[in-house]
């Protein structure tokens, strides 16, 4: 009998475990869920902190473009 070991959990979605402040807080790794700026940082927040120069979407991460650059160094080592 063949296998699909190269892709065992095709059509299954993986669970959300980002390391947000949400997560964080959750797993009792931290004694709240909010960042500096004051809001509670989940997936979204990722995206839309205040502190960020301009607004992303999961589309600039998808499209890989400048935005995501710029994404990825304003959140790199926080």
């Amino acid at each position: 009998m063949e296998t699909n070991i190269r892709y065992p959990l095709r059509g299954i979605k993986p669970p959300k475990y980002s390391r947000t402040k949400t997560n964080v807080f959750k797993w009792s790794l931290a004694e709240n869920d909010k960042r500096e700026c004051g809001e509670i940082q989940d997936e979204g927040h990722v995206y839309e902190c205040p502190k960020l120069n301009a607004k992303y979407t999961k589309k600039n991460i998808e499209e890989t473009n400048d935005k995501v650059i710029q994404l990825t160094e304003y959140w790199h080592g926080k």
